[in-house]
């Protein structure tokens, strides 16, 4: 013990006798851990803490699988979800959930809470019990039962000022008598990924009685527990035949449908799973090319003193004894270097967290102590293996080889060695870095130059709901929205204003048609197909060009005959080489004929990268809706007092009408990008710190390299050796171990632009143009990298040197 203390002092005075090793190897692995950390703590909290929920491992999420067409419904029917209820056995419980707002009055300005109304078990299913209260029981999902809510804890902070009293406290929600019966814990998360901030006990006997309907729209989000002793395989093996009998006897309907088990977990993380991998990747990359970069420091190092381990070696130390100060000064460096990086770490999580967004971070993004320690110990275990190398090299020294070498001119210095691999490999991983930071880079750009199909600028949207207990029928409904419709239109700079079910782009319901006249077969389902509404004002709002006929006027108001306009996209499918205007379609359950008065432009509704769906529109006038979404365009001067004018009218038709989804039309496709731009700051960020580790690499190589050949350099100048040839001598030397590097990371660079898969866009993983600017990028730097000591070395007088020998 006494000898390792001796050892340790030794260490610590040898790096104190050369701070700048210390201080870079240190600086290099707190940034790389740092960033390491901090990064984890994103994919901790969004991929892998604990759901809070009792047995979580027993959850599942289960969809509606359409084995016809290959795709998944996000949501099920209300028919299926009963069916699936009554039938399974290897489900303990089964709780379905729709996603709703609740208008919070009484309790000073109208707030527009998120909600979600859920089935009674609810709680149950998830294992929950709330902090305050109860949760909700069967009867209060009857028709005719009394109101109640349960709460989240930020809600009950936020409007009761967290009063434990508050329950049995009646509200207001969507003027309804309200009293909660529960407040939940804090740290409660949705099952769906959709945080709201009331829970409300659904009807769902009373959205079946249509049986129509019931069996076609696809509304519910259904979360189920495994029953004691079931594995999970069994219970995706029995839903999948209860989905095959359910089909047998509605086949018309349910053909092809399956309902598809996930794990809770997996189907909350499914949106950010694959872009932090990538950002996983990319920070393994960076602790890895910084590890090799004090690896290379640490061989210099070792290399430049040979004759500490040698002497002690010849003094009778052992191997291992001889070689524990250098492995001691390189853990002392990891040390510090992960000390570094928690701060840094605890500095940057937070930031990280809301760069991610609330989609990809839900819960934000905190450095625990599991956190920590993964940083402390992968800079240790880092710092151990950068001091083994050295550690390794030093016990093959021996003591006549290294007084041999410190009479000039008996060695051979300058070779690279293992030095020269380490900045092989340093340059391989910052090429692939670079190149996949490039090939975001072009998909960003390509993204943004995709057409959406509308004009987003200056364009305001938002929501408003009419409860039914005070605008109980359509017509009450039509004429508080067009009160609204008229104040927001006098409003000074607006140019257009128009409303309709949804937003143009992001999620949408879906109906299905036949073209009135064409025969259907009777055992294929109709086509289905995008279904929104749109005013008088919609389109002009939202700027989609009108390609053929014309959009909607006063002449499709309340009591004329149906009207819809349909998209290109569902033209040209449905009607080749035909004009749909004045066809008649026979749309939904009900199958009402309306009839194509005009054809609009595409919208990627679905995202930049995606192709347009069919879609078709009703008119608004024609079917009030109960939460009409507003779109506003102003003029530029007027676009910043917009939001807190439409706040202004809405008060004025009615002060207890609540808006929410405040924002403009160029924020929701920008989210439509965020995903991947974040992966490209990271990326981008991990690029450019690889850049400056690979050029510190080859720097200190060359540096040292030209330190052991000074005396050649200075007797080839003293023969008359022309200053540019030496420097083109010292400069190739120096980038031989880079063309290398290059060369393996051009191949690892399009293996890993291939992983990237469905991120790219615009772009293909061998795009050569990305890859030899950023090949190019990296050369450029290890050429200069090799010029600074080359050209150090040819300013000094070869008599100086000659002298000093």
């Amino acid at each position: 013990m006494r000898s390792l203390v001796l050892d340790l002092r030794q260490a610590l005075r040898g790096l104190a006798r050369r701070p700048s090793f210390a201080a870079v190897a240190t600086l290099t692995l707190g940034l790389a851990s740092g960033a390491a950390t901090a990064v984890y703590s994103v994919v901790d909290a969004a991929l892998l803490a604990p759901l809070p929920y009792a047995d979580a491992a027993r959850l599942v999420r289960v969809y509606e699988h359409d084995t016809v067409e290959g795709r998944r419904f996000g949501q099920v029917t209300i028919a299926d979800f009963r069916d699936w209820r009554a039938s399974s056995r290897s489900l303990s419980g089964l709780s379905a959930i729709r996603v709703s707002t609740a208008t919070l009055t009484g309790r000073g300005d109208a707030q527009r809470l998120p909600a979600l109304r859920v089935s009674a078990a609810f709680f149950d299913v998830l294992g929950v019990r709330p902090a305050l209260g109860r949760g909700f029981r069967g009867e209060e999902e009857r028709d005719g039962a009394a109101a109640v809510a349960v709460i989240t804890h930020g809600l009950h902070a936020r409007a009761f000022g967290a009063d434990p009293s508050v329950l049995g406290t009646p509200i207001t929600l969507d003027a309804v008598p309200t009293t909660i019966v529960g407040v939940l814990p804090e740290g409660f998360r949705s099952p769906i990924g959709f945080e709201a901030d009331v829970y409300l006990p659904d009807d769902f006997e009373a959205l079946f009685q249509d049986a129509n309907r019931a069996r076609r729209m696809h509304f519910l989000a259904v979360v189920g527990r495994l029953a004691p002793g079931t594995e999970f395989d069994a219970a995706r093996a029995e839903l999948e035949a209860i989905g095959a009998r359910i089909e047998a006897a509605h086949p018309r309907d349910n053909r092809g449908h399956r309902p598809l088990a996930v794990p809770l977990r997996e189907s909350l993380h499914q949106a950010a799973g694959p872009m932090m991998r990538a950002v996983s990747a990319a920070v393994l990359l960076l602790l890895t090319l910084a590890a090799v970069n004090v690896a290379g420091l640490a061989l210099a190092r070792s290399l430049a003193r040979p004759q500490d381990v040698a002497v002690r070696g010849a003094l009778g130390a052992s191997a291992m004894q001889a070689s524990r100060v250098p492995l001691l000064e390189n853990l002392v460096v990891a040390a510090a270097g992960g000390g570094l990086g928690v701060l840094l770490a605890a500095w940057g999580a937070d930031g990280l967290a809301a760069l991610a967004g609330p989609e990809l971070a839900p819960s934000g993004a905190a450095v625990s102590w599991r956190l920590l320690t993964f940083g402390v110990l992968s800079s240790t275990l880092v710092g151990l293996g950068c001091g083994l190398a050295p550690a390794l090299a030093s016990r093959r020294v021996e003591l006549v080889g290294v007084l041999r070498a410190a009479i000039p001119g008996a060695g051979r210095g300058g070779r690279l060695g293992a030095r020269g691999a380490l900045v092989g490999v340093q340059v391989a991983l910052a090429s692939v870095l670079l190149v996949v930071g490039g090939l975001l880079a072009r998909t960003v750009v390509a993204l943004g130059d995709v057409d959406p199909g509308l004009r987003a600028e200056g364009v305001l949207s938002f929501r408003t709901s009419l409860p039914f207990a005070r605008y109980p029928d359509g017509a009450a409904r039509a004429a508080a929205t067009l009160r609204l419709r008229d104040r927001i239109a006098a409003l000074p700079g607006v140019s257009h204003v128009g409303y309709g079910y949804t937003l143009p782009v992001g999620n949408m319901a879906t109906t299905s048609f036949v073209i009135d006249g064409v025969p259907q077969p009777a055992d294929a389902p109709p086509p289905e197909v995008g279904y929104n509404s749109a005013s008088p004002g919609y389109f002009e709002a939202i700027g989609v060009p009108l390609r053929r006929g014309r959009l909607f006027d006063a002449r499709d108001g309340e009591g004329a005959p149906l009207a819809v306009l349909v998209n290109e996209t569902l033209a040209t499918r449905f009607f080749p080489g035909q004009d749909p205007v004045g066809r008649r379609l026979r749309v939904g359950p009900d199958r009402e004929l309306v009839e194509v008065i005009g054809v609009v432009g595409d919208v990627r509704r679905a995202g930049l990268d995606a192709t347009p769906v069919p879609e078709l529109f009703e008119s608004a006038l024609q079917g009030p809706s109960p939460s009409p979404l507003f779109v506003v365009r102003a003029e530029a001067g007027a676009y910043a007092a917009l939001p807190q004018a439409v706040r202004d009218a809405a008060r004025a038709v009615d002060p207890d009408l609540a808006l929410y989804s405040v924002q403009g039309l160029d924020e929701v496709l920008d989210r439509m990008i965020a995903p991947r731009r974040l992966l490209l700051i990271l990326v981008g960020a991990f690029g450019a710190s690889a850049l400056l580790l690979a050029g510190l690499g080859v720097f200190g190589v060359t540096a040292q390299s030209v330190a052991q050949t000074r005396r050649e350099i200075a007797v080839r100048m003293a023969l008359g050796a022309p200053a540019a040839d030496v420097v083109r001598r010292v400069v190739r030397r120096g980038l031989r171990p880079v063309g290398l590097g290059l060369l393996a990371g051009a191949g690892a660079a399009i293996a890993a632009g291939r992983a990237l898969g469905a991120t790219l866009f615009g772009v293909t993983p061998a795009d050569p143009l990305t890859h030899a600017a950023a090949l190019g990028l990296l050369l450029v730097t290890a050429t200069l990298a090799c010029l600074v000591p080359a050209r150090r070395a040819v300013n000094v007088a070869p008599s100086d040197v000659l002298r000093g020998d």
